[in-house]
């Protein structure tokens, strides 16, 4: 196993507009590094990188005053090769197009755990990021008891995604709109469990080898959530108006 990354000598700059969010991260992060600079919006982030010059930037996107893209945009004009992280909700992947294009190193999805971001920020400073990513094939994704349940399906999400299940641009909205995708989804989630890649526990610790034994944290079985999923998946884009339109002008 790893040791933890030792960030002693680290300053990082952490920009993030929701006060419950920069609370949460304020106290496990500033216990690691040596300063960590936390400002609001992007025009303070801004001001705070032209001051401090950081190590690395971790930063939202939606933000007052000025959004996270611009931030990084003028950061980038003063220091092109300092690392940046973004932390994005799961309804805002229409961004990772934007963030590739200016060169973003990672981002990380809500709500964040502590660990990921340190892994992640360890990454974007040894340039182990690519890496990382190919060497996923011995990574396992633990989903049990700790595992907070909004953050389930985000991290099936981002394990198939490294897995190369469906491209960078596919985001979770078109995966619900589009029943062959979820299927393959499922599919891939099936073959990696029976794999070991993806290991599912019980609230006792225990891992769940069938698809009817319930999975901690939701209690339901890996047949009743794939259900579920199926039943938010939004109906065929087919009108059925215009098919039998269609058919009455075809009989006439």
């Amino acid at each position: 196993m790893e040791t933890a990354p030792n960030f002693s000598e680290l300053k990082i700059l952490y920009v993030e507009d929701e006060a419950v969010i920069r609370k949460a991260l304020e106290k496990p992060l500033s216990r690691r590094v040596k300063n960590l600079y936390i400002a609001a919006n992007g025009q303070e982030g801004l001001d705070m990188f032209r001051e401090h010059r950081p190590d690395i930037v971790v930063t939202d996107i939606n933000m007052p005053v000025m959004d996270g893209f611009r931030m990084i945009e003028l950061i980038r004009e003063i220091n092109p090769e300092v690392p940046v992280i973004i932390t994005t909700a799961l309804n805002e992947e229409h961004h990772i197009s934007q963030m590739t294009a200016i060169n973003v190193n990672s981002y990380i999805i809500k709500p964040i755990d502590i660990r990921e971001l340190l892994q992640r920020v360890h990454d974007a400073l040894h340039g182990t990021q690519s890496q990382a990513h190919a060497e996923g094939e011995d990574e396992v994704l633990v989903i049990g008891p700790q595992t907070p349940q909004q953050k389930v399906l985000p991290s099936l999400y981002q394990f198939l995604k490294k897995h190369h299940v469906f491209g960078e641009e596919i985001t979770n909205r078109e995966i619900f709109s589009d029943r062959k995708l979820l299927e393959r989804c499922i599919a891939a989630v099936r073959k990696l469990q029976q794999s070991g890649r993806i290991m599912f526990l019980d609230k006792n610790l225990i891992p769940v080898l069938d698809h009817s034994s319930p999975v901690a944290p939701c209690n339901k079985s890996l047949l009743e959530m794939e259900n579920y999923l199926r039943s938010q998946v939004k109906a065929p884009t087919d009108n059925p108006a215009t098919a039998e339109q269609g058919s009455t002008n075809g009989t006439t």
